[in-house]
């Protein structure tokens, strides 16, 4: 037995095939396929020829090492020392402490086809080429997984060197997600590595790579090239706002570093690679396919990219985008695109326009808009939801004769007058989180329509009508509710439709409804008000005793104001600073350009104090003294932390633990986001605060940066804090 923890060495089973430890038994029960250690490292630990050699151990198929709470010491991986788990097929690394392998650590593992090593911050990835090198080494892998390694270590190259070694196995997955990359040969990686299907470098920082000499056969074997939201060299995407306008050229003198290459495997997401600080505008532009694009790409996945705007047409002749069947290009607030842009991706089934900024080309071109889909006759799915739609034109979807699902969800859309007949492959209708309170006699009827040009053996159609703010107040409402319970389009109780009653409150739709609807229609007596000269009377009272307390709270805001500012002006304690500014120096461009200064300067100005009240490390941080200490001093001397979120922030350990020290300290922390970052990226402590607390948000206008609410709100918010 190898004991890791400090706490007592226990094990349990799952389903009779797994097995749980929090230490490395010497023996495993019969039957046990899969093996998960969940370790504390206390001290240095060698893992050696005589750690997996008795009993059971030879039966395991999946083994985990996980060791990402407590880690004080060193995993030395030696050589010979996974020998006995010759029917190992997954081998799990999660490990936090600084791993170092052998060149014969996985001599032994020939049934070995997944290696995650996904987590291993302090991993010394130099030590893995020679233990991966040799035909006799993990002959059988085909899923390595280097996600989000080696992070306190040297940066990744993924050299020729590197895909030398990975050559001699059969690698079909690759993952190099979240890495610092200094280097990425894509030309060795997709030349050499003849069985690779899919390739991730999501989430990377990639500082140079080489593709040059590629060819489209070289990616014959790719299925997916994933690199979304990679930060890529600067001279990739320059910042700023980008603008292309009044431009007409041949499709044939536009290749850009061979884009035809690019656009080779099945599915190529290509997310977030613009940066944040970057948005495109093209206007006024014409393409004409003088010849054949020769894209092999099924699907393109080109989300957030800060894409404001598409006016572009195509002029097809005999040659299209025929590959593109699925297109995603939400979530870049774009604000129009061209009909005639889409015109010539003939075969494309699904696209994909959620959370962008459609409503604007309702306003400025509704005729555009209703023709957008016009000439895709292939299409089955379009996704509209989250676009703040207002209308939908009539006739939008009427040659879309394939269409089996249209989402119009989460927009703020109050009736359905647009056409759904004749679309006999219809199958759902999403409304859902829309601003129809009741549905007109002509939204009825058009939903009814879809239901009359139905035949027998065509699919059933649902209308997903959840979460709209339905009314069941007014006697009004009695035909709309009567239809919607009736409806054969609608299923009302597993939906959990809900309407507002005459008292205000929230209550499930169901026949009971529909009857009290009923008495409010047959209603003939109105319910007697209180007098009016006593309404009067209650409210002057409430008004007066509502003055005299507002009274008595300004003046007690005022005075500890004022003590507020005293402590200040000594500069004492956690009174030195007012604010401590917590952000990743990656984004330190962004908070000197519109942060650091303004923010001082609107404090200086509401205290009437001349000195910094803002602490940041670069400026106050002690030189040469330990880091963490003096973010704890930068604490102490400080009242308020406000965060600067960003992607960046979220994945920088230093910036964890500031952010984990002040919520420990209980020191009040304002979150100010520069951009959007998806919840399940953030971090626990930011998690937690962003579901909590007010947050204060940027956003970007015809390419200037803007935050949402006023300095001024901000400082005062600042200082009612420290009073609290």
């Amino acid at each position: 037995m190898v004991e890791f923890s400090s706490s007592k060495p226990t094990c349990e089973k799952e389903r009779n095939v797994t097995y749980i430890c929090n230490f490395i038994p010497e023996s495993i029960p019969k039957g046990i396929e899969n093996v998960h250690l969940k370790l504390e490292v206390l001290d240095d630990i060698a893992l050696n020829s005589t750690t997996f050699v008795s009993s059971g151990w030879d039966n395991v198929k999946l083994l985990e090492l996980r060791a990402d709470l407590i880690c004080f010491g060193d995993l030395y991986l030696q050589n010979n020392c996974f020998k006995g788990l010759n029917r190992l097929h997954e081998l799990r690394l999660h490990i936090l402490c600084y791993v170092l392998m052998f060149p014969k650590t996985f001599i032994g593992l020939d049934e070995l086809e997944t290696l995650n090593m996904s987590g291993s911050v302090r991993f010394h990835w130099k030590s893995l080429i020679p233990a991966l090198n040799g035909s006799n080494k993990l002959p059988r892998l085909s899923h390595l997984i280097l996600s989000n390694c080696s992070v306190y270590n040297s940066p990744f190259l993924i050299d020729d060197k590197f895909v030398q070694v990975l050559q001699t196995k059969k690698i079909s997955y690759l993952d190099l997600s979240s890495l610092q990359l200094a280097y990425l040969n894509l030309t060795a990686l997709l030349k050499k590595l003849k069985y690779l299907e899919v390739c991730n470098a999501s989430y990377s920082t990639i500082s140079d790579f080489y593709y040059k000499s590629l060819v489209q056969d070289d990616l014959k074997y790719v299925k997916t090239l994933d690199l979304s939201y990679a930060a890529l060299p600067k001279k990739v995407f320059p910042l700023g706002k980008l603008t292309i306008s009044n431009a007409s050229f041949n499709f044939s003198e536009s290749r850009v570093n061979n884009t035809k290459v690019l656009f080779s495997p099945d599915t190529v997401n290509i997310s977030g690679i613009v940066p944040h600080l970057a948005t495109i505008w093209i206007r006024n532009c014409t393409v004409t396919l003088d010849e054949s694009p020769d894209y092999l790409t099924n699907e393109l996945i080109f989300r957030k990219n800060n894409l404001k705007r598409l006016d572009c047409r195509l002029t097809c002749g005999q040659f299209s985008f025929s590959s593109l069947k699925a297109v995603d290009i939400s979530d870049n607030g774009l604000q129009f695109i061209h009909p005639e842009l889409l015109s010539c991706l003939p075969n494309l089934q699904k696209i994909d326009l959620s959370t962008n900024q459609l409503v604007k080309m309702t306003q400025e071109s509704p005729l555009l808009f209703e023709k957008l889909f016009s000439r895709l006759k292939s299409l089955r799915n379009i996704n509209l939801s989250r676009n703040e739609l207002t209308m939908v034109p009539m006739k939008m979807f009427k040659n879309n004769k394939e269409i089996e699902v249209v989402n119009l969800s989460n927009n703020k859309l109050e009736q359905v007058h647009f056409i759904l007949t004749g679309l006999k492959m219809l199958r759902a209708v999403n409304l859902r989180g829309n601003q129809i309170h009741t549905l007109d006699q002509i939204s009825t009827d058009i939903l009814n329509g879809i239901l009359k040009r139905k035949s027998t053996g065509e699919p059933r159609v649902t209308v997903n009508l959840n979460a709209n703010p339905f009314s069941c107040s007014k006697c009004e409402t009695k035909r709309f509710l009567s239809w919607l319970i009736s409806a054969n389009l609608v299923d009302v109780p597993s939906q959990t439709l809900k309407c507002s009653n005459e008292k205000g409150l929230s209550e499930k739709i169901t026949e009971e409804t529909l009857d009290e609807v009923e008495k409010i229609c047959e209603r003939k007596t109105i319910i007697i008000s209180t007098s009016v000269s006593a309404a009067v009377i209650v409210v002057v009272l409430v008004l007066a005793l509502l003055i005299f307390y507002l009274q008595r709270q300004h003046k007690r805001k005022l005075l500890n104001r004022t003590n507020l500012i005293n402590l200040l002006r000594k500069g004492e304690g956690s009174y030195e600073f007012v604010v401590f500014l917590s952000f990743s120096n990656d984004d330190e461009d962004f908070v000197n350009t519109y942060i650091l200064n303004p923010l001082n300067e609107n404090l200086q100005l509401m205290t009437g104090i001349d000195r910094e009240l803002v602490c940041t490390g670069d400026r106050h941080f002690r030189p040469g003294f330990y880091v963490h200490n003096e973010a704890y001093r930068g604490l102490d001397t400080t009242s308020v932390m406000v965060v600067v979120a960003s992607k960046n922030f979220c994945r920088s350990s230093y910036c964890q633990i500031e952010l984990d020290q002040a919520y420990v300290k209980k020191k009040p922390i304002i979150l100010m986001f520069i951009e959007h970052i998806d919840r399940e990226n953030m971090i626990p402590t930011l998690k937690e605060l962003y579901q909590r607390n007010v947050r204060v948000l940027w956003t970007v206008e015809n390419g200037e940066y803007k935050m949402k609410t006023t300095w001024n709100n901000v400082c005062t918010s600042i200082l009612d804090l420290i009073q609290k």
